[in-house]
């Protein structure tokens, strides 16, 4: 609940700076308060796969966690395991986690046209693609190692100066990729760079609400509370929500 609580809201906060740019570059497009509003409806869908992007993210942290811990006990022969146990079970897990992402379509696809991308550049020009086999399970556990270390930030950081540090790197890397997301355009079927910006600016966000999570006890309590004014709001939010995309998928195929 929790990890598709932070995609939801990561997602809200991605959604609500688009609006603010959309609505201030396309200012003359607008023809009245009444298409702002249609547009505001539309990003509703944007909480929903937030909070399905999360979720996923949650399911695959817990299941790999569940299989660290079995391997480190395993490992350690009925002992309590120790740091070097678990960092060995962490890593074949990781690995066998990316050999079987990288054998996903979509993902290979994706990996794959990063490294196209980076043999553009000088001194690697056209060497990496005969490495491709190997190239793309190796990115992918760096990638892995890369999530797993901002959430250890995430929930690591309790110190005010650790936990400024930390927030305040989270937003400059989603101003960073908004930024390069939506101002530099590039050819059309070159499509990796808007999905990095993406992934970047949707986990860098997902960090930053969960170090408010962790760190903030005040909005640990407004989430757990179970208070009648917190019900109603959540029932309020649940059906404003509902409605925006209904009324998306009905109206948006008129535009």
């Amino acid at each position: 609940m929790n990890y598709a609580l932070s995609g939801a809201s990561a997602s809200l906060a991605l959604a609500l700076i688009e609006w603010i740019d959309i609505n201030v570059q396309l200012a003359p497009v607008f023809k009245g308060p009444l298409e702002r509003l249609i547009l505001t409806s539309y990003m509703s869908v944007n909480l929903i796969v937030g909070a399905l992007i999360g979720a996923l993210v949650g399911l695959f942290a817990i299941v790999c966690a569940n299989l660290v811990s079995v391997l480190s006990r395993a490992i350690a022969r009925r002992r309590p395991p120790s740091l070097q146990h678990r960092i060995v079970a962490s890593f074949v897990v990781g690995v066998a986690a990316a050999i079987l992402l990288s054998l996903q379509p979509q993902v290979h696809a994706y990996v794959s046209g990063m490294t196209i991308e980076a043999q553009k550049l000088p001194y690697i020009y056209g060497k990496l693609l005969r490495f491709e086999h190997y190239l793309v399970p190796l990115i992918i556990l760096l990638l892995l190692f890369a999530c797993w270390l901002t959430l250890w930030m995430a929930r690591s950081a309790v110190k005010p100066m650790a936990r400024l540090v930390c927030q305040t790197l989270m937003l400059s890397l989603v101003a960073i990729a908004y930024y390069v997301d939506s101002r530099d355009q590039v050819q059309l079927y070159e499509y990796t760079l808007h999905r990095s910006m993406f992934l970047l600016a949707q986990g860098a966000a997902m960090t930053l609400f969960a170090s408010l999570y962790f760190t903030t006890p005040r909005v640990q309590q407004a989430l757990a509370s179970t208070s009648r004014v917190a019900w109603r709001s959540r029932m309020a939010l649940s059906l404003v929500l509902v409605g925006s995309v209904a009324f998306t998928f009905f109206h948006f195929g008129r535009n």
